[in-house]
């Protein structure tokens, strides 16, 4: 499902720091790096600080918790393990080039060599508030 997030182009020239950054409620990216609670680091004058993309990052349309003096300077996406699925879902009317109607992230997380839940995130993007 990745392959269809973006046209080529913007696939080119944009960056994964600039989805987050934005914190557009249109954006491709975010409910997957919320899904799977990615981690990462902001740099200003002042100095550093490792924050978890969770439920309580993204604060409003187009707000989040990055202070203005603050930089982005990694992210970083947890692997899963056999025990877990991690998954991404976009719809719109086009394959390329065209804003989701609604899209999600998916975290599943299973008891070890079972099929029982013990842990889910879902979320979503491209809906109202």
């Amino acid at each position: 499902m990745l392959r269809w997030f973006a046209g080529r182009q913007i696939r080119n020239v944009s960056s994964v720091a600039g989805n987050i950054v934005t914190s557009s409620p249109i954006s491709d990216l975010n409910p997957l790096f919320q899904a799977v609670q990615s981690r990462i680091f902001l740099q200003s004058s002042e100095g550093g600080r490792e924050v978890q993309i969770d439920e309580n990052f993204f604060t409003g349309y187009r707000r989040n918790i990055i202070r203005p003096e603050e930089i982005l300077v990694w992210i970083e996406i947890p692997t899963t393990s056999p025990d877990e699925v991690f998954k991404g879902y976009k719809q719109a009317r086009r394959r390329e080039d065209d804003i989701a109607i609604v899209n999600a992230g998916m975290f599943v997380q299973f008891h070890p060599g079972s099929r029982k839940v013990k842990d889910i995130r879902l979320s979503f993007g491209g809906m109202a508030p």
